[in-house]
């Protein structure tokens, strides 16, 4: 009956609820970099300016990671793609495919869908970074295409319109 007892006491204490500290949510979302920082200069960073930053000395373990880290990063940037270069190859695409369209044309259908994915697509990146030239250039000319496509249809219209008279 003791050893009973005793069992059912100590399955209480391991039932009952035991106090836990929360953790806390940083204030940026995880996979970011924090406000301040960014990839460049996280590459430009040294050992001690990051000792500074944390304010507390690294362990030989953190001063390791953080050369590795570095590497990976200048090596991400070096073979990293500009965001804006779909754009930007969309809107060639669409200019390429208008000209050709002129001789061919079924192809005009391609410039009139490239020129609207170009716009579409720079929208989002032009929002991120204002300053991308190859996103704004790719808009520019998806832009050029849409206009020309629409003066080329109301230009086609025109001289329908003006053959059917003659047939009346």
């Amino acid at each position: 009956m003791r050893k009973l007892f005793l069992c059912l006491t100590v399955l209480a204490f391991y039932f009952s609820p035991q106090p836990v500290m929360a953790t806390s949510i940083p204030a940026y979302p995880a996979g970011t970099v924090p406000p301040g920082l960014s990839v460049k200069k996280i590459t430009e960073l040294k050992s001690k300016e990051l000792r500074q930053l944390l304010g507390r000395k690294l362990t030989l373990k953190e001063k390791i990671s953080f050369l590795f880290l570095k590497k990976q990063l200048k090596k991400k940037a070096a073979e990293g793609k500009d965001p804006g270069e779909g754009t930007f190859v969309a809107g060639l695409i669409g200019g390429g495919l208008f000209l050709a369209g002129l001789l061919f044309p079924p192809l005009l259908i391609g410039s009139l869908i490239a020129a609207i994915i170009a716009v579409g697509s720079a929208g989002p990146v032009l929002r991120k970074d204002p300053g991308n030239k190859k996103a704004k250039t790719g808009q520019i000319l998806g832009w050029i295409t849409i206009g020309l496509f629409l003066a080329l249809l109301a230009l086609a219209v025109a001289i329908l319109s003006t053959l059917s008279w003659g047939w009346g």
